[in-house]
C-alpha cells in the first residue's frame, strides 16, 4: 500500500496585516480570505495544503479566518522583521509574499508584484540602487512570481532578465465591494450629490496625477457638475476626501463616472471595483489599464488635459454612453473574482 502524500505547507508573509488598507494590503487580505473560504467550503482539500499566516505584532487589523491559522512571531516589525525573523520561522517550507516584498535570503519563496517596477524619477540615486538590488535579489530567489497584467510581466523580465516561464499573469479580483452595504450618509457628510459629480481617484504606489484632473476641469468654462477627489491630501478648489469602503460604494453608484488619471502603471484594482459597482470608468491610456479594462472604459491621453476635458464633457451629455459603459463594465468586471485569483495562484504554488 502506497503511503498517503503529505500536504504542502505554505507560509504566508503576514506583514500585510500591519499595513493600512491600500491596494497591496487589499490584494493580500482578499486573496488569503478567498483561500480560507475555499478551505472552509471544502473546495480545496485540507489534506493537500496547509496555510499558515506568520505576522509581526499587530496594532489594528485582526482578520477572522475560519480555517487558516495565523501566528505572531518575533520581536521586530517592518523590514527588520521581514528580513530576519520571517525567514527563520518559515525555513524548510514555501513562503508566499503577497505584497511585492520578501526576505532576500529566503531560498524557497514566491512573490506577487503590483507596483510600478521602476522607482520614481525623483528618487535619489541611493534609493534607485537599493530598489534595483532588492528587486534582483527577490526575483532570483523566487520559485514563482505573480503579476496582475502582461505589461508588468514584460517590464519585470526586461529589467531583471529572469526566465519569463516563472512569471505568471493572474489578475486581481473585482468583487470585493459586492458584500459591502453602501453608506449614503457620505453625501450629507461632505455636502455633495446635489448636482451631478465626477470622482477622481489616484492609485496608491504611484503618482496619482490628480493635478491633471484639476487642470482638465478648470478648462471647462460652463461646468454643470461637481468634482470629488479621493486620494492623497491635495490643495485643490475641489473637495479632497478620505472615505470608507461603504462610502466609496455609495459614491460609485451615484457618480456620472470615475476618473483614474495616473500616469504610472498600476495593478488596476480600483477601476475594476468601480465597474463592478456600476460606475462608468474613464482612465488614462496606460498599457496596463487598457489590458485589464479592455473595451469597458473610456480612455484619454494622460499628457493632454484637454483630451480629458473632452471625455468628461462627452460623458456628461451622452447618457447612452454612460449607460453602455455601466452595463459593459459590470459584465466585464464579473470575470474577475477573488476566488478565481486564489485558485489560479494556488494551482501554481502546489506545482512548485
Amino acid at each position: 500500500m502506497k503511503p498517503m502524500p503529505s500536504s504542502m505547507h505554505i507560509y504566508i508573509n503576514g506583514q500585510f496585516l500591519s499595513y493600512p488598507p491600500l491596494d497591496k494590503a487589499i490584494y493580500a487580505r482578499e486573496l488569503v480570505q478567498a483561500w480560507d473560504n475555499l478551505l472552509y467550503n471544502h473546495e480545496i482539500k485540507q489534506s493537500s495544503v496547509q496555510f499558515e499566516v506568520l505576522h509581526p505584532r499587530l496594532d489594528h487589523y485582526e482578520p477572522n479566518y475560519k480555517v487558516i491559522p495565523r501566528r505572531q512571531i518575533g520581536w521586530f516589525i517592518n523590514d527588520w522583521w521581514e528580513q530576519n525573523e520571517l525567514p527563520l520561522h518559515s525555513r524548510n517550507s514555501l513562503l508566499f509574499n503577497p505584497c511585492g516584498k520578501g526576505p532576500l535570503n529566503k531560498k524557497k519563496q514566491a512573490v506577487a508584484f503590483h507596483d510600478p517596477l521602476l522607482p520614481d524619477a525623483k528618487a535619489s540615486g541611493i534609493s534607485k540602487y537599493i530598489y534595483g538590488r532588492n528587486l534582483n535579489f527577490l526575483t532570483q530567489t523566487s520559485k514563482s512570481i505573480f503579476v496582475n497584467n502582461q505589461f508588468i510581466k514584460d517590464e519585470l523580465t526586461t529589467l531583471t532578465r529572469i526566465n519569463s516561464d516563472i512569471v505568471s499573469v493572474v489578475p486581481c479580483g473585482a468583487n470585493r465591494l459586492l458584500k459591502v452595504r453602501p453608506d449614503p450618509s457620505v453625501f450629507l457628510k461632505y455636502n455633495i450629490g446635489q448636482r451631478p459629480f465626477f470622482l477622481a481617484i489616484g492609485d496608491e504606489g504611484a503618482d496619482d496625477n490628480l493635478e491633471l484632473m484639476v487642470n482638465a476641469v478648470a478648462s471647462i468654462q460652463t461646468r454643470k457638475f461637481d468634482v470629488v477627489l479621493i486620494g492623497k491630501r491635495y490643495k485643490s478648489i475641489f473637495p479632497v476626501i478620505q472615505v470608507s469602503d461603504a462610502e466609496l460604494k455609495a459614491l460609485y453608484q451615484k457618480a456620472v463616472a470615475v476618473v483614474f488619471p495616473a500616469h504610472i502603471e498600476s495593478m488596476c484594482l480600483k477601476p475594476l471595483e468601480a465597474m463592478n459597482c456600476g460606475c462608468p470608468v474613464i482612465c488614462s491610456n496606460l498599457p496596463s489599464y487598457k489590458e485589464v479594462c479592455g473595451e469597458a472604459a473610456l480612455y484619454f491621453d494622460q499628457t493632454r488635459p484637454l483630451d480629458l476635458s473632452e471625455k468628461i464633457i462627452t460623458m456628461m451629455i451622452d447618457v447612452s454612453l454612460q449607460r453602455w459603459l455601466m452595463d459593459r463594465g459590470i459584465w466585464h468586471s464579473e470575470k474577475f473574482t477573488w476566488i478565481s485569483t486564489a485558485k489560479q495562484i494556488l494551482d501554481i504554488l502546489l506545482s512548485l
